[in-house]
């Protein structure tokens, strides 16, 4: 009967560990106010994702001839009936918020209290 003796050299083990999860954002919308011809709405930016964002865009859209002003966050751009904000990065766990008023014009939709559509990272604002 043979007899093997158990091994004297050490084991190298490495410890690895698995990347963060990436960046996840997600938006939500809310109307803070309305009146006849105008409400103002707020937009939070959330990265529920393990790693910082890079920058972000968040688009609403709003009817014809309505503009967006009174604007609490990024400055906006417009390309017709599109205003679009980019912010900055958003901390893994963090947030940010978006708030801006519409002025509508009395031919387009009279009454409305939220944009027609609302997206950031290619996914629709929860909430509309």
């Amino acid at each position: 009967m043979r007899t093997v003796a158990p091994s004297t050299s050490a084991r190298t083990e490495r410890a690895t560990t698995a990347a963060p999860p990436p960046a996840a954002l997600a938006a939500s919308y809310e109307t803070v106010s309305s009146g006849t011809l105008t409400y103002r709405g707020a937009v939070v930016v959330s990265n529920t994702g393990g790693a910082q964002s890079d920058r972000w865009t968040l688009t609403i859209t709003v009817p014809l001839l309505a503009t967006v002003q009174g604007v609490e966050g990024p400055r906006p751009s417009q390309s017709g009936t599109a205003w679009s904000f980019s912010g900055s990065a958003v901390p893994a766990g963090g947030s940010t918020r978006v708030v801006f008023d519409v002025l509508l014009d009395v031919g387009s939709l009279l009454g409305a209290t939220q944009p027609l559509s609302c997206r950031v990272a290619g996914e629709d604002c929860a909430g509309l």
